[in-house]
C-alpha cells in the first residue's frame, strides 16, 4: 500500500468513516496533504521529499528514523507529537504549533520558521521548538 493511501486511510479512521490507524514504516512520499487528522499517527524510518502538509493535526503522534527534505507545513498543530531520531533539511515551517512536543536527537538544517501573520489557533512562534 503507497504511502499516501495509509496517510488518507489514517485520516478517514480518525474522522470515524473507514480507513485504519496509520503506521508508515519503510515508505517515501513527495504528495500534498490537507486538512487531515493525522493525531496518533506512526511513522518510522520513511521518507518525505517535497511532501506538503497544511492545516492538518499531528498531536499525539510518533515519528522515529525519518528523512524530511524540501517538505512544508503550513498551520499544523504537533502539539505532544514525539520525534526521535528524524532530519529536516530545507523544510518550512509556517505558523505550526509544537507545544508539548518532545524531540530525541532530532536535526534541523536550513529549515524555515515563518510566525503566524494574524491567526488566532497559533500563538506566535518564531523559534524552532526547544530541543
Amino acid at each position: 500500500m503507497s504511502a499516501q493511501q495509509i496517510i488518507t486511510d489514517h485520516d478517514l479512521w480518525r474522522k470515524g468513516v473507514g480507513g485504519a490507524a496509520a503506521s508508515l514504516v519503510g515508505q517515501s512520499d513527495n504528495f500534498a496533504y490537507a486538512g487531515l487528522d493525522l493525531n496518533l499517527a506512526q511513522f518510522a524510518s520513511s521518507n518525505f521529499c517535497g511532501t506538503s502538509f497544511s492545516d492538518t493535526t499531528f498531536q499525539r503522534a510518533g515519528w522515529s528514523d525519518c528523512t524530511f527534505v524540501g517538505c512544508t507545513f503550513t498551520h499544523c498543530d504537533f502539539q505532544f507529537i514525539a520525534i526521535s531520531g528524524c532530519t529536516f533539511v530545507d523544510c518550512n515551517f509556517s505558523a505550526s504549533k509544537f507545544d508539548q512536543s518532545s524531540f530525541n536527537d532530532v536535526q534541523f538544517d536550513q529549515c524555515c520558521w515563518i510566525p503566524p501573520i494574524s491567526d488566532p489557533r497559533f500563538p506566535l512562534n518564531t523559534d524552532p521548538p526547544a530541543l
